[in-house]
């Protein structure tokens, strides 16, 4: 007889998983495949070893794959890796569970999963376990007069079917609940115990969202029931309109209301017995959108049998996201803790959200500085005679050059109120050029072009709130030039197409709570530029160029909504521009040019801000004046060679505080 190896090993390693936790049931039902049964193939080779020794090796690979953790935290207390009651994932469904990876499905509406901790779970801790219940029931049971082991850091969310935390014989439990976690989203919660005397609970919290009944069930700091030394637990509330019998041991009590909370409202409400939270801290915030406003009241806890708030420590400032702050009245009554909200203002924390616009139009406008440099005004000289008896590229009357240039740099850039930004830059354009009058008279010059370009920024306000993030954009267009004779000139472009912002931060806060936001949109986006200047030839070799410019960049307005909430709508951002600079070429062989240049720049707006429920932010704004050094080194066109190639290295200092360096081609064809 024949037996598939493959079918064995995954038999093994499902009967291996249920060998190697003693402690662990499985509810599975009668009628349901039996995993052990080995399918006979004719195709298989044989296998001469024996089955009991096949079996043994299975078990320890099983027992292997089993056990890893999910954390790589250990401790010395009884929750190493051998420890059958700790570092263990398991997802309770409906009709099915999955413990560490292996799934085990069962008949509809039967899955049930029992942890029992006990004397033959050798005293070791249940901890660092991470429980997920979708459907289906899980139960912990802890067997309090044999048990002398610890809950610690373990993770219980509860989305649906029915969590079950029960202790036997309580009174003889003398371990310690701490750093654990109770989510409850929906389904069924339930304890079965009262007190626990000999038990110290400390860091644990408990978190309620969405609308779970709740209405038989005491919650408490201890995670397993009312304990008689109980420090640092929190209860998060994060809904309106939670009933509960009573609450106990929680340290801190935190009403993070949804944005659907409006005027009048409760969020937990106690029907058992009175409630002690003397000497407690209560804070409170709301997600934004909401439309809750100035003289609203909200009550975050009520209990009509009575509630002690002697001593309660209470946050005074209401956060309605991260961007405004209400200044409110709270106040403590025996049935209840009510909520007034007074005025309202806007954090100095959200111009930092601007900021990622601002960078947008700046490397907009830089943009269009590559592509005037990828079509040198040089490279169409009309008053050297040798550059047009041996140019291949663009003083060809009638004939077509394709240029593209590939940039990047580093730049730092004040943003205004002791805020700036950090970015590092990509970008590329590609086009096509032509000479459309005879290269003998003045020349006209029209070109198609494309760029793209994308920047990441780290963005810092003055009181160390950072934030990063990326710009992107991406643009099409024409350049004209027309040339004359004598060396003078004009040009102008326009370009369109879509700018893409977005940004994070984890250090803005909601009331005194730290939080994160982001965000991240895209809207259309405009460029363009004007630029005069005058060509002279100062000797055969060198070049003198001078020129003034003004390029303007615009960004459409955007709405969208940040992730606590807010709906923003981000002003558009328009960057004007004015550049006076000079630029000499020296001819160094009768292929290749050195040139050097000094420019003097001017940002005069390109300022943001962003309005919330008719509240508006403060603005980031690039405004002041850069100086700026450029290098660069040309391989120029030939009859007998048509390609050309540019090097530039730019620095900047003052407004705009960095380097950025390009490398562009051109070719006839």
């Amino acid at each position: 007889m024949k037996i598939s190896t493959k079918k064995l090993l995954l038999a093994g390693i499902l009967a291996g998983s249920l060998i190697s936790y003693p402690n662990i049931t499985f509810a599975a039902d009668e009628d349901e495949e039996d995993i052990s049964d080995v399918e006979i193939s004719e195709d298989e080779e044989d296998i001469d070893t024996d089955i009991d020794e096949e079996e043994s090796e299975t078990t320890t690979t099983a027992t292997e794959t089993t056990t890893t953790p999910v954390s790589s935290s250990t401790t010395s207390t009884g929750d190493e890796l051998d420890n059958k009651l700790a570092y263990n994932t398991i997802e309770v469904g409906e009709n099915e569970v999955e413990f560490n990876g292996v799934r085990v499905k069962q008949g509809v509406g039967q899955g049930e999963y029992t942890f029992t901790a006990d004397s033959s779970s050798g005293n070791g801790n249940v901890a660092w376990n991470k429980i997920t219940i979708n459907g289906g029931r899980f139960n912990l049971i802890i067997n309090g007069g044999s048990y002398t082991g610890s809950l610690i850091g373990n993770e219980f969310i509860l989305n649906g079917g029915r969590l079950s935390l029960n202790v036997n014989n309580e009174l003889s439990f003398g371990g310690s609940v701490r750093d654990n976690v109770l989510k409850i989203n929906g389904g069924d919660f339930a304890n079965s115990y009262l007190t626990l005397p000999n038990v110290t609970a400390t860091n644990n919290t408990v978190e309620i969202s969405g609308s779970p009944n709740l209405s038989n069930v005491y919650l408490y700091g201890g995670i397993l029931g009312d304990v008689d030394n109980a420090s640092g637990n929190t209860l998060n509330v994060n809904a309106v309109g939670i009933t509960a019998r009573n609450i106990y041991d929680f340290d801190n009590l935190n009403f993070n209301l949804p944005s659907s909370t409006k005027n009048g409202d409760t969020a937990l409400t106690l029907t058992e017995g009175s409630t002690d939270i003397s000497n407690r801290t209560v804070n409170a915030v709301v997600a934004g959108g909401t439309g809750l406003t100035t003289g609203d009241k909200i009550t975050l806890l009520a209990n009509g049998n009575g509630l002690d708030t002697s001593g309660v420590s209470m946050n005074s400032r209401f956060a309605e996201g991260v961007t405004l702050t209400y200044d409110t009245e709270l106040t403590p009554t025996s049935n209840g803790i009510e909520l007034t909200l007074g005025a309202a203002r806007v954090e100095e924390q959200t111009r930092a959200l601007n900021q990622g616009a601002v960078v947008s139009s700046g490397e907009i406008s830089n943009a269009t500085s590559q592509i005037m440099d990828s079509l040198k005004v040089e490279d169409f000289d009309p008053t050297d005679e040798e550059s047009k008896a041996n140019s291949n590229l663009m003083m060809i009357s009638n004939a077509w050059g394709i240029f593209a240039d590939m940039n990047g740099g580093k730049l730092k850039t004040k943003t205004g109120n002791g805020s700036y930004v950090k970015s590092k830059s990509r970008g590329m354009n590609l086009g096509l050029a032509r000479v459309l009058s005879d290269p003998d008279s003045a020349p006209f010059v029209i070109a198609p072009v494309i760029d793209y370009g994308k920047t990441n920024y780290d963005s810092y306000l003055a009181d160390g709130t950072h934030g990063h993030g990326n710009s992107k954009y991406f643009l099409g267009g024409l350049l004209v030039r027309k040339m004359n004779k004598n060396g003078f000139y004009w040009e102008g472009s326009f370009r369109g197409g879509k700018a893409d912002t977005s940004f994070s931060s984890n250090d803005f806060f909601r009331g005194s709570r730290r939080s994160s936001v982001g965000f991240d949109d895209s809207t259309p986006a405009f460029a363009g530029h004007v630029r005069v200047g005058q060509l002279k030839r100062l000797n055969k070799n060198n070049l003198m160029h001078v020129y003034g410019i003004y390029s303007h960049s615009h960004i459409n307005s955007m709405n969208t909504t940040i992730s606590t909430g807010e709906n923003y709508n981000f002003d558009s951002v328009d960057n004007g521009t004015f550049k006076l600079g000079y630029r000499l070429t020296t001819r160094t062989s009768p292929i290749s040019n050195i040139y050097t240049g000094l420019a003097f720049q001017y940002q005069f707006n390109g300022a943001t801000a962003a309005t919330y429920r008719g509240y508006t932010t403060p603005k980031a704004e690039i405004k002041g004046a850069t100086g700026i050094l450029e290098l660069g080194w040309q391989i120029r066109p030939q009859k007998s060679h048509p390609w050309a190639l540019d090097i530039n290295f730019t620095g900047q200092i003052g407004l705009q505080k960095g380097i950025y360096a390009s490398a562009g081609v051109k070719k006839a064809f």
